[in-house]
């Protein structure tokens, strides 16, 4: 009788049980309900305040994108201004922690129409020059102007042979956009390499001097993503 007592549960108080002759917490499922409602209903409201934290952080990010296009064309050389050492660590460091942005983010706030179904027409696939930015934007256009932008900004200086930390750092990520079939890194690869395309190359395929090595590599990686099996025929023709 002594055992059979000792594992039967018996009820102690409103939310306290012995079982097992140990005395337990139990959860009434009056409150496990009332507890699932609230966290749903807090749930809408806190991705309502998720999405407005992420759009506002994604405004300060643009903003530095002005900043630095603000810098370039204040430039009488047209060419990128010289940068103090502690401005050249924070642009490799903020380079290199976008590709972390990229990853957190390509399948929702930048998802992209891969197939171009959605255009009506391809005018402005094919300009010349990037567009102007507007509000009305989708998130991975002003996310690519941005990681263009740090690219354009970053360099080592006028007549450079190699590319800075900075821009290594954005050009892998625009590479690593393009050869999965993003229209919009292709869209801006392309505009950025400009008429590197047919500047002549020396034997082991290395920019000749006199040639900007930022439009170099972005000629190269357009040209490697051409090849790239996730890219849409309609991107291919564009």
């Amino acid at each position: 009788a002594g055992i059979q007592a000792a594992i039967t549960p018996a009820r102690v108080g409103t939310n306290m049980e012995v079982i097992n002759g140990a005395l337990r917490s139990v959860r009434s499922p009056e409150k496990g309900k009332a507890e699932s409602v609230l966290h749903h209903s807090h749930s809408a409201v806190t991705e309502m305040w998720r999405e407005n934290l992420f759009l506002d952080a994604f405004d300060v990010l643009d903003s530095l994108r002005e900043h630095l296009e603000g810098d370039a064309a204040d430039n009488e050389s047209g060419l990128s201004p010289h940068l103090e050492p502690t401005q050249v660590q924070v642009l490799s460091k903020f380079a290199a922690e976008l590709s972390k942005l990229y990853e957190c983010c390509k399948d929702n706030e930048f998802a992209e129409d891969r197939s171009l179904s959605n255009h009506s027409s391809i005018e402005s696939l094919i300009a010349p020059v990037a567009p102007t930015p507007s509000e009305d934007d989708a998130m991975v256009s002003r996310f690519v102007r941005i990681v263009t932008t740090v690219a354009q900004g970053s360099s080592s200086g006028p007549g450079s042979r190699f590319l800075s930390q900075a821009q290594r750092s954005c050009m892998d990520l625009l590479k690593a956009m393009a050869t999965s079939g993003s229209p919009e890194a292709l869209l801006n690869l392309t505009i950025m390499a400009g008429t590197s395309f047919f500047a002549e190359r020396d034997p082991s395929g290395k920019a000749l001097k006199g040639v900007d090595i930022l439009c170099h590599e972005a000629s190269n990686v357009v040209l490697d993503a051409f090849s790239s099996n996730q890219l849409s025929d309609e991107c291919k023709v564009v």
